[in-house]
């Protein structure tokens, strides 16, 4: 799906590249909103795969593991429960063998057992006490901290959640493809007159964080 560059005129939003466009008009309804999660979905798959395509040019192993987690986080957020409808693994990789849905599960439990929240052996602390020899007047030299990390970073990993990326923007492209020629079939059969009365499409900054984004709704009309 291409990009538009959308810019506010006179309080109103304008698409470019679109000469005899006379008005850029809401559309609801189920379709709408089931494409809005889509984008959303690949602008979270497109940060992932931006991760991945610049990790190797990193000098430091902090950075690489920075963009690595920052490239898990987004792409299991593509299929964790929230407003937004999460892609389901099933349809997205269906037409890859087996080990593809493996893959998908093991960074899903590697995201929220390990990077989320600390509930895997991947990070282990244990508590140790340095023990003097016992000619010496004190019989504990220290008590430390040993932190036992596995490395989750390899190129069988890379390579996998590269693969595991790439087809599911592919799927995603694919999907949002079908959904914009739907909708444009669907508003093809109303009349201009229609067409105009529609609200025109807008955007109102959120006050505050704290405020969420409206849940998707039940099916209804496509206005």
């Amino acid at each position: 799906m291409e990009n538009l560059q959308i810019i506010a005129t006179d309080g109103n939003l304008h698409v470019e590249g679109f000469p005899t466009a006379v008005k850029l008009a809401k559309v609801g309804g189920e379709k709408a909103h089931k494409l809005g999660d889509l984008a959303l979905h690949a602008q979270d798959l497109r940060f992932a795969a931006d991760c991945l395509a610049v990790m190797n040019d990193q000098p430091s192993e902090f950075m690489q593991d920075v963009l690595w987690r920052s490239a898990i986080i987004h792409y299991t957020k593509c299929f964790s429960k929230g407003v937004r409808r999460a892609l389901k693994p099933d349809p997205v990789y269906s037409d890859n063998p087996p080990e593809a849905l493996e893959a998908w599960r093991w960074f899903l439990d590697l995201r929220n057992k390990h990077i989320a929240h600390d509930v895997s052996a991947f990070n282990l602390i244990e508590v140790g006490a340095v023990i003097n020899d016992p000619a010496d007047p004190h019989k504990i030299a220290k008590v430390a901290c040993a932190m036992f990390r596995v490395v989750t970073l390899d190129n069988g990993a890379f390579g996998n959640l590269d693969l595991l990326v790439r087809h599911a923007r592919e799927w995603v492209d694919s999907e949002q493809n079908k959904l914009c020629d739907a909708i444009t079939a669907d508003l093809e059969k109303e009349s201009h007159h229609s067409l105009m009365l529609r609200p025109n499409l807008q955007y109102n900054p959120p006050t505050s964080v704290l405020q969420g984004r409206p849940a998707t709704p039940a099916t209804g009309s496509e206005r």
